[in-house]
This record gives structure tokens, C-alpha cells and sequence, in this order.
């Protein structure tokens, strides 16, 4: 699960000083990550799905395929299957780490799978030495 909390000590050994900010008391949400279907004849969103609330977030990248689904991979591990004209969850996997590259498709012996990098990338030093491994499941029986 991603830090929901700002380590100002942490990042300060490593760059030096930096500007500290309060979060302003609200009761709405200062950081909320989306994935929005968009229509470009119409210009207007289809549908949206938050896929994370109070906490900055790498969120992988989304596959769309010819059958109508799209697979979107979050931060927290969870592998998402989308109908792609409703927006509707249609199955949830927990993968058990950290989703931050786009999934992919293949066909092996006439069944087709969506596969996914799992695991924090070099993107920011407390990632490293982080395990990657590899996920996938079958489309279809």
C-alpha cells in the first residue's frame, strides 16, 4: 500500500532542505488518482473510476483490447478489468506488489493472457532493491 504520509526528515537526508507545506483542514479529498474513459468525437468523459484517494500515486498504464475490456494495474497491487463502454469492474486481482507499468496481451496455444510488471521501478531511491515479478491471467475459459 502506498505512504499515505510526507516524511520530511527522509527526503531531506538525501536533497537537502525543502519548503514545508500544511495540508489545509478540508473535509474533500487534496489528491484523488482517475482513470476516465474519453470520447474524442463528443469531447466528454464515458466514465471514470478513482482508483486512489489522499496519497500521491503511480498508477500503471491501461491495454484496451478489441473485446471491450481494459486492464489498468495500480500502486497498491490490484490488477483492474474494466468493461470498456460502461466503466463497470469486472474482476479485481491483488498481486501482492506495486503495478506500475502498462499490462500487456498475448496468445499462447489458442487462449489469450494479460500479463503485467509488478514491482517499484528505479523511479525514486527508497525503491530500490525492490522485487519485480511478472503476472498474468487467462482471458476466457
Amino acid at each position: 500500500m502506498p505512504d499515505k504520509t510526507l516524511s520530511y526528515d527522509y527526503w531531506e537526508s538525501l536533497v537537502g532542505k525543502l519548503p514545508h507545506f500544511e495540508a489545509p483542514s478540508s473535509k474533500r479529498s487534496l489528491l484523488r488518482g482517475l482513470l476516465r474513459a474519453w470520447d474524442p468525437l463528443t469531447r466528454r468523459v464515458v466514465w471514470e473510476q478513482q482508483t486512489s484517494e489522499d496519497y500521491a500515486v503511480f498508477d500503471g498504464g491501461t491495454m484496451t483490447t478489441a473485446g471491450g475490456l481494459v486492464f489498468a494495474g495500480r500502486e497498491d497491487g490490484t490488477m483492474m478489468a474494466y468493461d470498456a463502454r460502461t466503466g463497470s469492474i469486472l474482476k479485481t486481482i491483488q498481486t501482492g506488489s506495486a503495478i506500475m507499468a502498462a499490462p500487456m496481451t498475448f496468445e499462447l496455444r489458442g487462449k489469450q493472457y494479460v500479463s503485467v510488471l509488478c514491482g517499484h521501478g528505479g523511479m525514486f531511491l527508497n525503491f530500490l532493491g525492490t522485487a519485480a515479478w511478472i503476472t498474468s491471467m487467462k482471458i476466457g475459459s
